[in-house]
């Protein structure tokens, strides 16, 4: 009897200690004029997109992508640290929508190895390795959704139609990456709808692929985020909060940070699972045995 509870209490704490690690998040949350170019930075050489005092998440500061005069690509001043198997990072942002925009307007996020870059006709990098998942929207509701790498794409197009974009309305867009070997990752991508807090509502598009090799990014790595044809009449006239997690270390980073739920993926890692079954069995088979 000692012996099994010594091994019951062992697993337990063993499980429990997985459950409870944590991420490393770190919010920018446009608070002040600064808030973004401190901790993020371009080489665009143009007018950059403003920053305006309202509008944002509970009605905070926000990027204006209304202002600008071109393509952008603005980099994090902070790092992702290289990941271990089994960890993963995440990049997600915030925008609103406006149906009486005429677009073509997207919104790029994802990863680089190089931030020393200038930004392209679809505000993609022009040099460095780099992957993405990115939303564009033409006005009317329609977006499209991919996973996309210098190399061409890398991952499945979650939707090219109509998604029934409301006006007004607050959407989050995020990506994560899961290290699953060296140099390889799994690759999910979503879309989903938000309150005007930030609390997410529902997921109105997901994706992902498995396996994408893709060793140029198992290195240090910038958060990455782009910006298509900002201009007065954009159908995604506001930004907010954007937000860096990872199972890692995120490196230099001066915003507000800290600790956070574990990165979750759509369904539990066969180890988590089994092991917490096996945690179940345990105390089931003991409660039967009446030890």
């Amino acid at each position: 009897m000692k012996k099994f509870t010594s091994l019951m209490l062992a697993v337990s704490a063993f499980a429990l200690s997985n459950l409870q690690a944590s991420t490393t998040k770190v919010v920018y949350d446009f608070s002040s004029a600064s808030s973004f170019t401190n901790d993020y930075y371009t080489n665009y050489t143009g007018a950059p997109v403003s920053w305006t005092s309202t509008g944002g998440l509970n009605n905070g500061g926000a990027l204006d992508l209304k202002t600008g005069d071109g393509n952008q690509a603005w980099f994090s001043k902070s790092t992702y640290e290289p990941l271990t198997i089994g960890q993963a990072l995440q990049i997600s942002v915030y925008f609103k929508y406006n149906s009486a925009g005429s677009g073509p307007n997207s919104i790029k996020l994802g990863l680089t190895n190089n931030s020393n870059s200038l930004a392209d006709f679809v505000a993609m990098p022009t040099n460095g390795n780099w992957i993405y998942f990115g939303n564009w929207s033409y006005g009317g509701g329609d977006v499209g959704s991919e996973i996309y790498s210098d190399k061409g794409p890398a991952g499945n197009v979650t939707d090219n139609g109509n998604v029934g974009f409301q006006n007004g309305q607050w959407y989050q867009t995020a990506v994560t990456f899961t290290k699953v070997a060296v140099g390889t990752f799994n690759v999910s991508c979503a879309l989903n709808t938000s309150d005007s807090q930030g609390n997410l509502t529902s997921t109105m598009l997901f994706g992902s692929t498995p396996n994408i090799y893709m060793p140029e990014l198992d290195t240090n790595l910038y958060a990455y985020i782009g910006f298509e044809n900002p201009d007065p009449s954009t159908t995604m006239p506001l930004v907010s909060n954007i937000e860096m997690k990872s199972d890692g270390t995120i490196s230099g980073a001066t915003p507000e940070v800290q600790n956070s739920d574990p990165i979750v993926e759509q369904v539990p890692e066969p180890s988590t699972a089994a092991l917490l079954l096996g945690v179940g069995g345990l105390l089931g088979l003991r409660r039967f045995l009446r030890w």
